[in-house]
């Protein structure tokens, strides 16, 4: 190595390496020599050591700079694909129904499930591709049997929908029996289902009871409404037996006496096909505490069903704008609670 190179090191290296050359800084390149303990033009070993050990430390840094410019942290930065597959409208373009002017947009604040469910029956009750559209949506989003699917409304189906069937008073004493606290009318007071929807297939008639909730907690007689809605379904007076976990099940015909075969029999010989639809998750032991069997229960929370409704919307024949500006006004509800 020339002397010229070794000055070109010692002028290049960082004010700090492992000693202070502040001292050094202004000083020619021949006083810099002499100000070394050793003699340069035979001894250049140091240094060499020293630029050696520095550039592997830089190639080290760079590496590692690199490694973390090229980490994706576990979510990508294509904002195309973001729009396509948003967290929480789906496919968020201009064609999102949650974009629509909201059909309540003066008064949907202080609007309640009543009014909700009310509206949501008459949308149904009078745009029958809209009403099956929606029987699809829950079918996808709420894990139902693959035998379902082929139960579901034909496209000359007529579809039934009601809301607030009202159950009698003995049909609601099951769920009160249950439980004997000081809350009991509090928690069984309604007798009321939201949404039920009721259509053949083959010959038999299903149906879905639809609970809605938007933040409230679920304190409702849920083998009541199956009473009422297989009441409505088959004509007959349903029987109920309790579990011994604390739950009843309820079937149009006569439930076998063990109480193993009574809750595989209610499952699979089921015609009706109950749902919670609620903005927070819903546990297995609030549905038993209602009275309600966790299995014949399905909960759909709002933020899963509405872009999935959104999304099975684009391909349909449904062009109700008042229907699209509904959903904008109830899914904005169940985003703003």
């Amino acid at each position: 190595m020339k002397a010229e190179e070794a000055i070109e090191i010692i002028l290049t290296m960082p004010a700090k390496v492992e000693k202070d050359f502040s001292a050094i800084l202004g000083l020619t390149p021949v006083e810099i020599l002499n100000a070394f303990p050793f003699k340069m033009e035979k001894d250049f070993s140091v240094i060499r050591n020293l630029a050696d050990q520095i550039k592997k430390e830089a190639d080290a840094l760079d590496k590692a700079l690199d490694t973390m410019c090229n980490a994706s942290f576990g979510f990508t930065c294509d904002f195309d694909d973001f729009l396509i597959n948003h967290p929480v409208l789906g496919r968020a373009d201009k064609d999102n129904i949650y974009f629509e002017k909201p059909l309540f947009e003066s008064i949907q604040v202080g609007m309640k499930e009543p009014q909700y469910t009310t509206a949501l029956d008459w949308f149904l009750k009078n745009d029958q591709e809209a009403c099956r559209l929606f029987i699809k949506t829950l079918a996808d989003v709420a894990n139902f049997p693959d035998d379902f699917k082929e139960i579901l409304p034909a496209k000359d189906t007529r579809i039934e929908s009601t809301s607030e069937e009202r159950g009698s008073q003995n049909e609601g004493k099951e769920a009160s029996k249950s439980d004997k606290s000081e809350n009991n009318k509090k928690k069984h007071g309604s007798k009321e289902i939201d949404n039920l929807l009721i259509w053949e297939s083959d010959g038999k008639k299903y149906g879905i009871v639809i609970e809605i909730k938007f933040r409230a907690d679920l304190h409702n007689d849920l083998p009541c409404y199956q009473k009422i809605a297989l009441k409505k379904i088959s004509g007959k007076e349903p029987v109920s037996e309790k579990h011994e976990r604390g739950f009843f099940c309820v079937s149009s015909e006569k439930l076998p006496p063990d109480p193993n075969e009574r809750c595989l029999g209610c499952y699979r010989k089921r015609s009706l096909f109950c749902i919670t639809l609620s903005s927070k998750v819903i546990s297995d032991e609030e549905i038993q505490n209602n009275g309600g069997c966790p299995k014949i229960w399905h909960r759909v929370l709002w933020r899963n069903l509405m872009p999935k409704l959104d999304e099975n919307m684009r391909y349909s024949e449904t062009k109700n704008e008042d229907y699209r500006r509904f959903l904008s006004s109830l899914w904005r509800k169940t985003l703003t609670l």
